[in-house]
């Protein structure tokens, strides 16, 4: 019988059906090898992130929008946002959505789609522009497709890993010995925070892993740094709380300056700034901040 892991890569590679067939069947391969992480992110995409910590969600599903603000008399108008910084925060969403919805939206609609923002969103950009309204994001289709595109590149990965290590079933049945080649070889779909890498890896005899040593990419800290600096006002911290992030970012400016910055020390200061931030419940602003201090790990 045909070899369901080739199946699968040519379903991947060729974009045959739908990328939620293309999910339960590469469900299933994972399930019957017993490879958990890969079951598991299989299920999580089929099933959406909804119930899940925001921290979770990969990174392809973090997708930007543009900004859109309701006029009673001339409909849907764009809510331009000067500073570019603040902008990309405001308008970045992450999707929650199972991966048939998000066919079913794109099958069900030719142009753009809207994802209106919740209530306390729209009340914080309300305050920010000085208008009773609401809001809501235009997403281009594109930004959906990509997710899709994302999912089948994951799927296509991991299907050629398989192969490489001589699993590949007959028919829908693997063997005990391919069982256990893949228990002992542990495939691994890695599936971290908005701005981490996902990584297909196989602990095998012909690959080796090694840890390597923490490298600062000073310029991205000193412009997270400012970014924060900028738009803290924006925020609706109370003013003490400002106060402990102005005083923590003086202290980030001084590994920033140093000869030899300290990454324990910057890190140690962003942890510091992000348990502040997360004081300003229900502010997009101070939400777009803790994202983009999460990409920076």
């Amino acid at each position: 019988m045909a070899s369901i892991v080739l199946e699968l890569q040519q379903k991947a590679m060729y974009q045959q059906g739908s990328v939620s067939d293309l999910l339960r069947i590469a469900y299933a391969v994972a399930r019957k090898l017993r490879v958990d992480k890969f079951t598991s992110w299989a299920k999580q995409e089929l099933d959406g992130y909804q119930s899940v910590d925001k921290d979770l969600i990969p990174q392809y599903r973090t997708v930007r929008g543009q900004l859109r603000a309701f006029n009673p008399y001339r409909g849907w108008i764009p809510a331009v946002i000067p500073d570019d910084g603040l902008s990309k925060l405001v308008e970045s969403t992450q999707l929650f959505e199972p991966v048939p919805e998000i066919e079913h939206i794109l099958s069900n609609n030719n142009g753009i789609i809207q994802k209106t923002l919740p209530h306390v969103a729209s009340t914080t950009l309300s305050k920010y522009f000085k208008m009773d309204t609401q809001f809501s994001l235009i997403l281009e289709r594109s930004a959906l497709e990509g997710i899709l595109q994302d999912i089948r590149q994951n799927v296509l990965d991991w299907a050629l890993r398989l192969e490489e290590e001589g699993i590949l079933g007959d028919g829908v049945k693997f063997s005990d010995e391919e069982k256990q080649a893949a228990q002992e070889h542990s495939s691994q779909l890695n599936i971290t925070a908005p701005g981490a890498h996902i990584q297909v890896q196989q602990n095998t005899s012909h690959s080796s892993q090694t840890m390597q040593t923490h490298q600062i990419d000073i310029q991205r800290v000193q412009a997270l740094a400012e970014q924060i600096r900028t738009n803290l006002d924006q925020t609706g911290l109370r003013e003490n709380d400002k106060g402990e992030v102005l005083r923590e970012l003086e202290v980030l400016s001084e590994q920033i300056h140093s000869t030899s910055p300290h990454p324990g020390s910057i890190s140690k200061s962003f942890a510091f700034i992000k348990s502040v931030l997360e004081r300003a419940v229900g502010s997009l602003v101070a939400s777009g901040l803790l994202y983009e201090i999460d990409k920076l790990h």
